[in-house]
């Protein structure tokens, strides 16, 4: 994953706004893959520790609706499966996923943060959210 996101081709840049960038790239296995440049005044420790709360996603996502833990699984990282619904357009209901989520440090102190849907008990699809 570090490999993709250091390589310079293949990014489109997908939004831009007061100094930030966000690209994006599908990995050649299939990966939806999201990078993002800009200044933040924090460290990157306190950023990690605000991506990882469970009330910060209203905070910067107006399309956020309601999200909760399902599941602390631990193991030595932070990795626990999340419920997040998201808010439809005109056109399309609501939307909601389950995913499996992971934050680490690497051995060069760099933060990883990764996620993938899966299918959990405790964590159901809701049919026309």
């Amino acid at each position: 994953l570090i490999r993709i996101t250091e390589e310079t081709e293949g990014w489109k840049e997908a939004s831009k706004k007061d100094g930030y960038i966000v690209h994006t790239k599908k990995s050649d296995n299939g990966l939806n893959c999201v990078r993002g440049f800009g200044p933040i005044d924090f460290s990157a420790e306190k950023v990690v520790e605000f991506i990882n709360r469970e009330d910060s996603t209203e905070m910067y996502d107006d399309q956020y609706k309601e999200g909760k833990t399902v599941e602390d699984i631990g193991c030595g990282i932070n990795l626990s499966v999340g419920y997040s619904r998201y808010k439809g357009t005109t056109f399309v209901s609501d939307r909601d996923f389950c995913l499996l989520s992971a934050t680490f440090r690497d051995s060069q102190g760099r933060y990883i943060i990764i996620a993938t849907s899966i299918v959990h008990p405790d964590c159901p699809e809701v049919k026309k959210c």
